[in-house]
Parts: C-alpha cells; structure tokens; sequence
C-alpha cells in the first residue's frame, strides 16, 4: 500500500488570474458591445412588433369598412324589397295625425282604395274616431259601396250624435240609393243641429226635386241662397226647379246669376241656351252654345242644339 503523507495541506487559496487581452485604444470595452448587441436585438424585435402593429391596424380599418358596408347593405335592402314589391304598400305613419292625413291626401288624388286602408288602420288604433268615420264613409260612397258607406255614417252619430256633418253625407248617401224621403229625413236632424249650413238647404232642394216637389225644392234653394249669395251651384239648381215648374222667366234670370258669378260654368250657359230656343231666341241661343264650346269642346248634346237652330234659321230664309 502507498504510504499516506502526514503533511497538512495549505489552505491558503490563490485566486487565479483572470486572462487578459488587448484592447484597442477607442475600442468599447466587452460589457459595452454586449450592451449595444442586447440593444440592437431588442431594436430589431421593436420593430417587428410595431411591424406587426401597423398590421394588424390596416387589417382592423379593412374589417370595420367591410363591417361598415355590410351593415349599410343590410339596412338598404328592406327598402329596396319595399319599393319592388308589387302592390306598393303604404309605409304606416308613426303619429295618428299623419295617418288621417295621409288618408285625406289618398281621398283628394281620388286614390280611394288607399284612403280607405288609411281610415280602415286608424280605426283600428281608434276605434271612436268620429272623423275618421265620416272621411271613411266618403271613400265608400265614391266607391259606390253605398250600404257601407252608411254603416260608417251611423257609426259616426253614434259615437257623436250631433255630428252633423255626418247626417249630411249620410243624406246624400241615401239620395245616391233613391231614398230621397229618408234623405230629407236626414238633412232635417242635420238642420237640427246646423241651421246655418247652406248644402244641408242645398241637398234638400235636389231631394225635393227628385221627387218632383219643385216648390218646395225652391224654397230650400232660395234658403240656401240667404246664407250663401255668392255660390253659383245655387242659382243653377234654382233655376232647373222653376224651369221645371214652366216658370221660364225665373230660370232664365238665376241662369243668368249663375254666370255672372261664374262665366265658365258650362252647365248654366249650355242651359240657358235651352231656355233661349224656348223663347225663340234664336241667335241668343246660339251665343249661349258657342261659349259652351269655348269652354268644353267636347260638351255633349251643343252641337245637335246649333244645328237645330242652324236648320231652323236657313228655314226662315
């Protein structure tokens, strides 16, 4: 066996040198290019990230404008299924007031299929709606839906039972369907509330005149007339009472009146030329017919008048 050496060792511990090398004068030290190296990587992977950054922006901006127009597609395309869709359907007012409205604008263009569904979904949301009734029974008696349109009448004087307006278009719609008694029946619970209305006087006379009451269809005319001394209708339907009461000399002057009031109102010039042939006022008469054609051209039954009196006056020669 070797033998163990009884010599203590050293503890005495030496540090060892570190190796050294030469470093150029105005060269950075170690520490110093391993900083600048860390930094340069560090650099790089900023702008990788800020790469990556402006990106992902570009991406997002293209994403919210494709998001932005699919949205406006979406929004655009009921309209565009609404304006193709066959029949057009009347886009429903959010207020109550634009509903009737739009309902009297469909009745004053004549468009009264529409005007009824206005007033048909309006009494939906309000059914005690007196006007709408009244409006609705108009569209229907100008649809010549005369029994409904006195259903909607009567519906109208039930929920306001002094609506005389509603007794007065309920009147006519019965004179539309030659119930002139219950016409007139009408017109007096219109009178009853309204005295003052010069058409319910009106209406009356043309009731009383289908039924041959010329009379009495006068007086109502000559009634109207103290309330409404400028409406040349009045005059007219006067005058065709006492024509056909032979009272030709009255015709003649309320004709005239009509005129005056309104020298483009055919009927009463076309009527009065009538009148003038009755008299044997001939050449009067065809005065009367050539402003009728100079008013309406086309007038029917003028120019069969002249060539009467055309013949009539050769005749005399």
């Amino acid at each position: 066996m070797p033998k163990l050496s009884t010599t203590k060792p050293s503890t005495k511990v030496v540090a060892a040198k570190k190796p050294t090398r030469m470093v150029a004068k105005g060269q950075a030290k170690p520490q110093t290019d391993d900083a600048v190296s860390q930094l340069v990587v560090l650099l790089a992977q900023v702008k990788e990230l800020y790469e990556h950054y402006q990106k992902s922006v570009q991406d997002s901006a293209q994403m919210m404008e494709q998001i932005e127009a699919l949205i406006r597609v979406s929004q655009a395309a009921p309209q565009v299924e609404a304006l193709q869709a066959k029949p057009k359907s009347i886009p429903k007012p959010v207020a109550e007031g634009d509903l009737y409205l739009l309902g009297m604008e469909h009745l004053s263009a004549k468009r009264f299929e529409a005007a009824l569904d206005c007033f048909n979904r309006l009494l939906k949301e309000k059914p005690k709606h007196l006007d709408a009734y009244c409006q609705k029974g108009n569209v229907l008696f100008e649809l010549k839906r005369f029994d409904q349109a006195i259903s909607a009448f009567e519906k109208a004087i039930q929920i306001e039972p002094k609506a005389s307006a509603a007794y007065l278009s309920l009147g006519i719609t019965l004179h539309g369907l030659g119930q002139y008694k219950n016409a007139i029946q009408a017109y007096e619970k219109a009178l009853k509330i309204n005295p003052a209305d010069f058409m319910i006087y009106r209406n009356m006379g043309n009731a009383y005149n289908e039924l041959k009451a010329y009379d009495e269809a006068v007086n109502q005319y000559n009634l109207a007339i103290d309330i409404k001394a400028d409406y040349p209708a009045l005059f007219f339907s006067k005058a065709m009472a006492l024509n056909n009461l032979g009272k030709t000399l009255g015709a003649l002057e309320a004709y005239s009146r009509a005129i005056t009031l309104d020298p483009q109102y055919a009927d009463a010039h076309y009527y009065l030329g009538l009148i003038q042939m009755k008299m044997g006022s001939l050449k009067k008469a065809m005065e009367s017919f050539d402003r009728v054609l100079a008013i309406n051209p086309h007038y029917d039954g003028v120019q069969v008048q002249r060539e009467r009196i055309l013949s009539t006056l050769n005749s005399m020669k």
